[in-house]
């Protein structure tokens, strides 16, 4: 093969953040080949710096936090 290699797809999804990961699915459900370009960091922050995970264990307002269920539901 010379030259650069042509890749084509149905369907570009720019960011590989977690709502993107559902749009790929999606697509490929719907028998559309996909390609996810992301410059960052794939799979969004969320994926790295834990913030979804974190604000589950975020205090409640009133009563006491449940650790255990807490970390098992982060875990998850």
């Amino acid at each position: 093969m010379s030259g650069p290699a042509q890749n084509t797809c149905d369907v570009m999804v720019i960011g590989a953040g977690p709502v993107s990961y559902t749009l790929a699915d999606r697509t490929r459900a719907a028998g559309l080949s996909v390609a996810e370009v992301e410059r960052e960091l794939v799979g969004g922050e969320c994926s790295y710096w834990a913030c979804i995970p974190s604000k589950a264990m975020l205090r409640p307002v009133t009563g006491t936090a449940d650790a255990p269920a807490l970390l098992a539901r982060r875990d998850e």
